[in-house]
């Protein structure tokens, strides 16, 4: 079943992405969790929307091996008015400095966060969930060391697309349980890291199914431009070029002077003197 579909989309919220042939797996990535993120059909803050989140996050912290508790149960997930509310000064002082790093105050309405009452006293980590976030940021970290918080946050998009993947990676390959995952590693480093063959072919899965066969993936495609070899009437096909570009002030066409210099051919100015 197409991922949109599993988490709620109907209709085509927002243009699905081109992808390039040679995109890696970084590139391919963070236009399919964009799209997955701007289509996201509820509030971040909802009822919908927060407990969809800590549903997911309960599927992707627990596999990842820089995510220390190794237990997401004791987490708590509300919207950021309510966490200045509930958390302790310096807490929802490394939350601000986090956010303000990442997009300002701008990003205050929109953001929710997750944390554990019992350790975030004695820097438990805490995690915020951004409606989006750019794609040089997405899915890091942020320790505040002068308040011992260690603060995750990532777009929801990220948070959708990465836990499909870690599910579906190690339900294909059950031994990459307890190894590192891809998402262990700063997104600027996918691309070289370990295991990122096998993700990139779960994410090629993913997106095959979200356009139907492999036959409407390639439509997204783009294919590479092919640089032309041979040109037997440039002068035909460069007319509504010249019909807008001056050479010079004298009369001349550029496209005209360059298509007979093309030709090998000497100018002639009688030819392409304009009257």
């Amino acid at each position: 079943m197409k991922l949109s579909k599993i988490i709620g989309i109907e209709g085509n919220k927002c243009k699905f992405p081109k992808f390039n042939a040679d995109d890696t797996f970084r590139q391919k990535f963070v236009k399919y969790g964009r799209w997955l993120g701007k289509s996201f059909p509820h509030s971040l803050s909802s009822s919908e929307g927060l407990k969809f989140c800590s549903d997911r996050l309960g599927v992707l912290f627990p596999m990842l091996m820089n995510f220390i508790p190794k237990d997401f149960s004791g987490y708590t997930g509300v919207s950021f008015p309510q966490a200045e509310l509930e958390l302790d000064g310096n807490s929802i002082f490394a939350v601000r400095t986090v956010l303000n790093r990442l997009s300002g105050s701008s990003s205050y309405g929109g953001a929710i966060v997750f944390y554990n009452s019992e350790t975030v006293r004695s820097g438990g980590e805490i995690t915020i969930i951004l409606p989006e976030c750019s794609a040089v940021n997405d899915g890091g970290s942020y320790n505040v060391g002068n308040r011992n918080r260690n603060v995750r946050f990532m777009s929801i998009g990220y948070l959708i697309l990465a836990s499909e993947l870690v599910e579906k990676v190690i339900s294909a390959y059950p031994e990459q349980a307890g190894e590192k995952v891809v998402f262990d590693w700063q997104n600027k480093y996918w691309d070289a890291c370990p295991p990122v063959e096998v993700y990139d072919e779960a994410l090629r899965l993913l997106l095959d199914e979200e356009t139907t066969s492999a036959v409407d993936f390639k439509k997204h495609v783009k294919r590479s431009r092919k640089i032309p070899v041979e040109c037997r009437d440039k002068k035909v096909q460069d007319i509504k070029m010249n019909q807008s570009t001056i050479f010079n002030q004298l009369g001349f066409r550029k496209v005209e002077v360059d298509t007979e210099t093309y030709k090998g051919k000497k100018f002639n100015y009688k030819d392409f003197f304009i009257n």
